[in-house]
């Protein structure tokens, strides 16, 4: 997936319409968070054109990961089958997020390139589910209904940023594009409360009463910190802003 990532940055870095879409962003909700990372306007600015083409990366990752649930969810085809394509969606995921902690340690400790301490925590919050709890359960529940659901839930998150990301080039003071505008964040309200709040609990209720009911204690001990870290990102960082 990081290899489309030259390929985007070449034909959106600098662009007209990225830097207006990174002044909206910084104008309406970033500048506090810019601000707390000590960044000026204009590194904030370049800042987020230079991460842009890397958010595109991740949701082509995340969207291709919610594409390989969808045979189980809908029972499509043979049940094993489909399992095992979930699990390559899980291990997908985990793939990528240790491989974002690294690349976000070698930057910040082994290079010139500056990562905030702050994002290094996001990341760890963020990364924490599938990095602890991931190859576990693909080894002991690959076939758990629920997993697949969180796996998709989780990752179809990238149709979200998309969303988010198409908001930010509208220009609200045009009528046809503030109506847009409401739309699009309608939409991303509804897919965010659901995936995040909602399904969310339902589905680690579920998970945590099979772990009970199996009496596999070890990953309720081991799962209550990964999950406890991810509804704190979940409420802090998605469904509240």
């Amino acid at each position: 997936f990081a290899a489309a990532r030259p390929l985007l940055r070449s034909i959106s870095y600098g662009r007209p319409w990225l830097r207006a879409a990174c002044e909206r962003d910084y104008e309406h909700g970033g500048k506090d968070v810019y601000d707390a990372m000590k960044m000026t306007k204009e590194e904030a600015i370049e800042y987020m054109m230079k991460k842009w083409a890397s958010t595109q990366v991740i949701n082509i990752q995340h969207f291709t990961g919610a594409i390989l649930c969808i045979p189980s969810l809908l029972g499509l085809g043979d049940p094993s089958w489909a399992s095992s394509l979930d699990a390559c969606g899980v291990l997908s995921e985990m793939g990528w997020e240790i491989e974002d902690v690294a690349e976000a340690i070698y930057l910040r400790f082994f290079t010139e390139q500056s990562v905030p301490f702050i994002e290094l925590v996001v990341r760890a919050f963020h990364h924490s589910l599938t990095s602890i709890l991931g190859l576990p359960m693909v080894l002991y529940y690959r076939s758990l209904k629920p997993l697949h659901w969180l796996c998709f839930d989780l990752q179809i998150v990238a149709l979200v940023s998309v969303l988010v990301e198409y908001s930010k080039i509208l220009d609200i003071s045009k009528p046809n594009e503030l109506r847009q505008f409401k739309v699009v964040n309608f939409l991303v309200l509804v897919l965010v409360v659901w995936t995040r709040f909602l399904h969310w609990i339902y589905l680690c209720l579920q998970i945590v009463l099979t772990w009970s009911h199996d009496k596999t204690w070890a990953f309720i001990a081991v799962g209550a910190v990964p999950l406890t870290a991810f509804s704190y990102f979940n409420a802090m960082l998605i469904v509240i802003p």
